[in-house]
């Protein structure tokens, strides 16, 4: 049974990951500083068929990081997956700077240590390293300008480390989603599951779980999201910052 580990398994897209992965009998490792809904999160996997198991970490914790890669280190790692992630749909201008570090430290940072901290352990084990980023990666946005920058840079990053690695068997992809229908993003009251532009967490994790068996590199998930790639490429980046500044303030939290 292949081991998976998931950082950022509590809920959104790293459950709906860990649930999609349990139903192919993987065993699941789910990672979180949220103890009770990883518990939750462990019960649905087994009766999906997998098996399960939680390891409480706190991200922004260092002795929490130490103690995950110390335990990591001691098993056979399949499959890595990196899901955690901070957004404030806020200026940059109007961000505390517990904020500004929550974001360079979750989103940045921490997933940079880790794979650092890891590596001889992916190479041992030809681990398929997946890092969950976001179409944001594409482009800049006012008003998200940290969610932006550190999406770019994760996307940089994987790309580096799927070169640099590439020959020692590990296989690296890098997932590009849109909006998802997730609390840690969307303000409540305006979710629109029926829009085009938003996805569930469940989709995205099918799409995942297909691009690990054809072993791609990078995906970008659902039509629209690919049509924005394409045409965010064509259209003026001031005008299409100005488009994406006036979306993110009706459905990003603040």
């Amino acid at each position: 049974m292949e081991n998976i580990v998931i950082i950022g398994a509590s809920k959104g897209i790293g459950k709906a990951i860990s649930l999609e992965l349990a139903k192919k009998n993987k065993h699941i490792i789910l990672v979180s500083r949220d103890k009770e809904n990883l518990e939750k999160t462990k019960l649905v996997c087994e009766e999906k068929g997998g098996s399960a198991e939680v390891f409480k970490c706190d991200l922004l914790n260092e002795q929490d990081i130490k103690a995950l890669c110390e335990y990591l280190k001691r098993i056979k790692i399949d499959i890595f997956i990196y899901n955690s992630g901070v957004v404030y749909g806020k200026d940059f201008s109007n961000m505390k700077e517990e904020e500004i570090n929550n974001i360079l430290n979750v989103n940045a940072i921490v997933p940079t240590r880790l794979t650092h901290l890891l590596m001889e352990t992916f190479e041992k084990n030809k681990t398929h390293i997946v890092y969950i980023g976001s179409i944001a990666s594409y482009f800049f946005g006012p008003g998200c300008t940290l969610y932006f920058a550190t999406k770019n840079y994760l996307k940089t990053f994987a790309y580096g480390v799927y070169e640099e690695f590439k020959r020692k068997g590990i296989k690296v992809l890098t997932v590009s989603p849109g909006f998802v229908a997730t609390d840690m993003v969307f303000n409540n009251t305006k979710k629109e599951l029926g829009s085009a532009f938003i996805c569930t967490p469940e989709f995205v994790a099918k799409e995942v779980r297909k691009a690990i068996e054809k072993k791609k590199r990078k995906i970008i998930v659902g039509k629209i999201n690919k049509l924005m790639v394409f045409f965010g490429r064509i259209i003026p980046s001031k005008l299409f910052g100005k488009v994406f500044y006036k979306v993110a303030k009706v459905y990003l939290k603040e």
